[in-house]
């Protein structure tokens, strides 16, 4: 608080400043409120850069995904696709397995087998990130029905007819997809679309008569045997309809008979089997145009059954 009085001299006003007790008063508050703001500061910033970071790792995981997919996920050298992946996010590769992140820390990557994807990455500080894991298929608010993606992709590319497109497809170098998968594959990376947060591992089209039909899967289904069968969501799109139930796996040659794959098998009695559920009983005509309804049937199913 300032003052005036009068001084010694007659006439004369003298101004007076803060006391030093008042001075030394608000320096120690100062200091508790600094003491206090840095720390919480300090950690605002921290958890930005790990949450940055995080991104990043969930970026360049989902990136190798990508291009794993042009490969039918059977990835002989991951360093190249890595090195794409990361470069996205300011990520520079030492290694097949290593790269420094544009945070500063190093990051390291562990692949599933066969480098067809990453199971989780590492970064020295931040932390890692788990490969995102989901029992069955997974739709949320928000997100399209997947059979969207597919019968978009189709337009979009002008595929308008077409016997089988197979997500497993390879070609004689066995290191590049062509063909209308590639087409679909195309679609999905310049729309950004990642079949992944949808856990959809394998899937196909088929042309029925003039109707485009769809199958997916949360199976791999490269992992199973031929005569196997997976649970898969079928979606017809003449009918606009969805159905749970069972696809025997076969296979498929191609580039007179050097390479063969495993494709779902398609259409047929010996080859579809319609899931009947022990609680909710047979699928109706009324829960077959609803994708939740159909897909709370496929999560209940067994995720494979053995043989013919």
């Amino acid at each position: 608080m300032r003052r005036e009085y009068v001084g010694e001299k007659p006439g004369k006003k003298y101004r007076s400043g803060f006391t030093l007790v008042e001075v030394i008063v608000v320096l120690v508050i100062l200091a508790v409120l600094a003491a206090i703001a840095i720390p919480a500061l300090t950690g605002y910033i921290d958890k930005a850069n790990r949450t940055a970071c995080q991104v990043n790792m969930s970026g360049v995981q989902r990136l190798y995904l990508a291009s794993a997919a042009y490969q039918a996920y059977q990835v002989e050298d991951p360093q190249p696709l890595l090195e794409e992946a990361a470069g996205e996010f300011g990520g520079v590769v030492s290694a097949a397995d290593t790269y420094e992140a544009k945070c500063g820390g190093v990051c390291t990557v562990v692949y599933k087998e066969g480098y067809g994807s990453i199971e989780s990455i590492s970064c020295s500080l931040h932390g890692g990130l788990e490969a995102q894991s989901a029992e069955g298929l997974v739709y949320t608010a928000g997100m399209d029905a997947p059979d969207k993606l597919f019968t978009d992709a189709l337009s979009a590319k002008g595929i308008t007819s077409f016997g089988e497109i197979d997500s497993t497809v390879v070609v004689e170098d066995g290191t590049e997809i062509a063909g209308n998968t590639a087409k679909i594959l195309d679609y999905f990376a310049e729309q950004g679309v990642y079949l992944q947060d949808y856990n959809i591992r394998s899937w196909a089209l088929r042309m029925e008569g003039t109707t485009p039909v769809a199958w997916w899967t949360d199976q791999d289904i490269t992992e199973y045997e031929v005569g196997d069968r997976v649970r898969v969501i079928r979606y017809n799109s003449a009918r606009n309809t969805y159905t749970a139930g069972y696809m025997r796996i076969t296979e498929k040659t191609r580039d007179q008979g050097t390479n063969v794959y495993k494709v779902l098998a398609g259409a047929g009695s010996e080859n579809w089997q319609e899931y009947t559920s022990s609680q909710a009983g047979a699928q109706t005509a009324d829960s077959k145009q609803s994708y939740e309804e159909t897909l709370s049937y496929f999560n209940e199913m067994e995720p494979a059954r053995s043989g013919t």
